[in-house]
């Protein structure tokens, strides 16, 4: 991941030595072709120790002192984590989460829905859900209750787009330009 670049005399940050450099993560260094290459494309040479983790590269590992956090807080590793999408694991609920592919960690954020909400990462669906799926535990989720409801579907008078089903509390939503009718239990 790190090489030496002798034409390169630009100044130093990240705890780079003089005419080091080093792949964006999670590249290496191909010493064959002289350029930093996909982690599994990379001819990296004999004897050479491969880096897997975000925090391993010290252009990520950039923050030095008492006033940093940890760079795994901000950059979790998947090193030894089974492949799949997993959460942030000081961000619950965030709009942010990883993707783990070969114990190598690509860092995503959850888009607009096609429901055109916002959406947040949801560690038990593994998934990118709205926040009418977020347990109102969180503190800002709107995930809907069906204590004391009969067994129906029910609109969010906030968003008609939206509806639940008790007693399980499912959410659903309606397509684009149509709203849901309590008075007839669908999307309009």
């Amino acid at each position: 991941m790190r090489y030496y670049n002798c034409s390169d005399l630009s100044p130093r940050t990240n705890r780079l030595a003089r005419y080091e450099d080093e792949c964006p993560y999670p590249q290496l260094f191909d010493g064959v072709l002289n350029a930093c290459r996909r982690w599994d494309t990379a001819n990296c040479g004999p004897d050479r120790v491969i880096q897997t983790a975000p925090c391993d590269y010290l252009k990520i590992k950039s923050c030095v002192g008492d006033h940093c956090q940890p760079c795994e807080a901000t950059y979790p590793s998947c090193v030894g984590v089974a492949d799949g999408y997993h959460e942030y694991p000081l961000k619950l609920w965030s709009r942010y989460y990883t993707n783990c592919y070969y114990n190598r960690t690509e860092f995503l954020t959850c888009p607009t829905l096609p429901s055109g909400l916002p959406g947040y990462f949801s560690p038990l669906k593994k998934t990118c859900v709205s926040i009418y799926e977020v347990p109102t535990s969180t503190g800002f989720g709107k995930a809907p209750s069906c204590d004391g409801k009969e067994a129906r579907f029910y609109s969010v008078p906030e968003r008609p787009i939206v509806y639940y089903s008790c007693p399980s509390a499912q959410v659903y939503y309606c397509n684009y330009l149509h709203v849901f009718s309590d008075a007839i239990q669908s999307c309009l």
